[in-house]
């Protein structure tokens, strides 16, 4: 079981800081219940050179959508992937869920035909290709949890300034407090910024159930590790540097790409469930936000940093008004 807290809903930033690094960020070190209070634009006095600094370019596509069931009752769709050109699985919001072979409508030209359904996602076949219906119908896929429709400043500040390759559902999250001033200031500092890219899935935020638990898997999400990056994921560990991740994407990434003493570069898909008990191979540090309750992206943390550490960060956190989840501020553990 993963750490629980009460957070108010206050806490939940609604919107993007005006200044992507003028984010708060609480510094601590793994298994330690010590911390700092202090801003992403600090984060180049806590890096020396040689280390590596691994972000995930990912672009997150316009990946939410409304529509309509062929007996008038109204659908909300949520992309989780896509399949092949005209096939997608999506999570589907209705008074009634649709069945397999039902038809679903979106404009005069966009429709499709429900496939198959397991749980809450449902496999559905478009009468066009997925990226043209994203392009045409598609708005910007923010969290459930902001409880307000997507905006014109969400286009731009729901996506990195590193930003790709097209594929996510929703943002790599830690990955969204650089600019790219920050970035140049730590690449004259001797510190290399390596990509990989890992889509995130809109599983992402669904809670820990007893299904993960059991197998010890969660959704699949796709990744790619270039052999760019394994070169300098090798010569950075060599030569005495630190790999530190921004997000519990590149962690998932990095981690399932690892075997014996290598990362090893592959176009391939992750169900990997990291908690705590977890030995981690391919990373020194985290750079990551502040996440659900019950989510798989805190048991990671509570993996890396252990349970005292973590619980000790977020109740100060909670006490001193830092801004919770994807808009929120964040942590650097080293």
């Amino acid at each position: 079981m993963s750490i629980e807290f009460k957070l108010p809903e206050h806490a939940i930033a609604q919107y993007p800081c005006e200044q992507r690094t003028h984010a708060r960020m609480l510094h601590l070190k793994r298994h330690h219940t010590h911390h700092t209070d202090q801003h992403v634009y600090d984060l180049p006095q806590h890096l020396r050179p040689g280390d590596c600094l691994v972000i995930n370019n990912t672009q997150v596509v316009p990946a939410q959508f409304n529509g309509r069931k062929t007996t008038g009752g109204k659908i909300h769709c949520q992309l989780d992937r896509c399949i092949s050109t005209h096939q997608a699985i999506l999570f589907i919001k209705s008074s009634h869920a649709p069945a397999p072979q039902d038809a679903l409508i979106f404009d005069e030209q966009i429709t499709a035909t429900v496939l198959s359904k397991e749980h809450t996602r449902f496999t559905v076949q478009f009468n066009q290709p997925v990226q043209t219906v994203l392009n045409t119908i598609g708005q910007p896929p923010i969290p459930p949890y902001l409880k307000r429709p997507a905006e014109p400043i969400d286009r731009m500040r729901y996506q990195t300034c590193f930003a790709q390759h097209p594929g996510a559902v929703a943002a790599p999250t830690a990955g969204l407090h650089f600019d790219d001033a920050l970035l140049n200031t730590l690449k004259q500092q001797d510190i290399t910024v390596a990509e990989l890219t890992l889509h995130v899935g809109a599983g992402t935020f669904e809670p820990i159930n007893e299904t993960h638990l059991s197998s010890g898997k969660l959704h699949a999400e796709h990744f790619e590790i270039t052999h760019a990056l394994s070169k300098t994921w090798d010569t950075t560990r060599r030569n005495g540097g630190r790999i530190i991740a921004v997000g519990t994407t590149c962690v998932r990434a990095l981690e399932s790409a690892y075997h014996e003493g290598q990362l090893l570069p592959q176009a391939s898909e992750t169900q990997c469930f990291i908690r705590p008990g977890y030995t981690f191979q391919a990373i020194d540090g985290l750079l990551t936000n502040f996440h659900l309750p019950g989510s798989s992206l805190l048991y990671l943390v509570e993996a890396f940093t252990g349970r005292k550490s973590l619980e000790t960060a977020y109740t100060h956190a909670i006490h001193d008004h830092y801004r919770f989840y994807s808009y929120g501020d964040c942590m650097l553990i080293l």
